[in-house]
């Protein structure tokens, strides 16, 4: 160990740079410990380093959001088992409504590829997706969170499913208003928006429950992954409606 083989206390420079065309954030660290008597070359030490988001307001984002029925975090090493049980249990149902259920993630570590990968792109904001967890944290219910972006208003897409056995309980809505919660008062964003299929009425239904208004319904908006054209309503909730709930 070259902490104790070597005397000084190691400098550290951190310098970043953000590209706003691709939305990622460069993170370059460097380090130097001047010489001391008997040893004028040091060598680099391994030092830890931890890593988080702030707000628009200069304060830490939540990394854990909790409700009354279930906590909602970010994706993190090892949740692939979880997300992987939560799609096994009915893949053809969640099809009805998304494509990539029935295709992606089809062994445990493709599941646990995806939530490493979701895990690096909430601390580049290049998607801000959340698991949506019991209490203990021991079930995954289903995901949420927000995928697109428009940092000028902003504006955030939200997006969210449950497992089949997670559903008709109120865990969409309450999971819902917590994504509000810390799209509001904690990125600053001014308004929340989801597109859902017309014939998906439990969804919608929980967006209306959670305080989001319906602005559009678009015919024959978009041609789904069964090739059929579908009917969307586009949901959305302000951040002077947050305030005013």
């Amino acid at each position: 160990m070259r902490w104790y083989e070597q005397a000084g206390t190691p400098r550290v420079k951190a310098s970043g740079v953000w590209n706003a065309a691709d939305r990622s954030y460069t993170l370059t660290l460097a380090q130097s410990t001047p010489a001391t008597p008997g040893q004028h070359v040091k060598l680099p030490l391994v030092i830890p380093v931890a890593l988080g988001l702030i707000g628009a307001d200069g304060r830490d984002l939540p990394l854990r959001l909790e409700g009354e029925k279930v906590v909602l975090r970010p994706y993190a090493p090892g949740d692939g088992e979880r997300f992987f049980a939560a799609l096994e249990e009915d893949r053809t149902d969640l099809d009805r409504w998304m494509a990539w259920p029935a295709s992606q993630h089809r062994t445990a570590d493709e599941a646990e590829s995806y939530v490493r990968n979701m895990a690096g792109k909430w601390l580049t904001r290049d998607a801000l997706i959340m698991g949506i967890f019991s209490k203990d944290e021991q079930t995954l219910y289903g995901g949420t969170g927000f995928h697109g972006f428009d940092w000028k208003v902003p504006s955030l897409e939200i997006g969210w499913f449950l497992r089949k056995s997670a559903r008709g309980q109120g865990i969409a809505t309450q999971a819902i208003r917590l994504c509000c919660e810390l799209a509001f008062e904690h990125i600053g964003a001014n308004r929340v928006w989801g597109t859902i299929d017309v014939l998906n009425e439990a969804s919608w239904r929980a967006a209306e429950r959670a305080g989001f208004t319906r602005e559009a319904h678009l015919r024959s908006e978009c041609r789904d992954h069964h090739g059929v054209v579908r009917d969307t309503f586009v949901y959305a909730m302000l951040a002077r409606e947050w305030v005013a709930g």
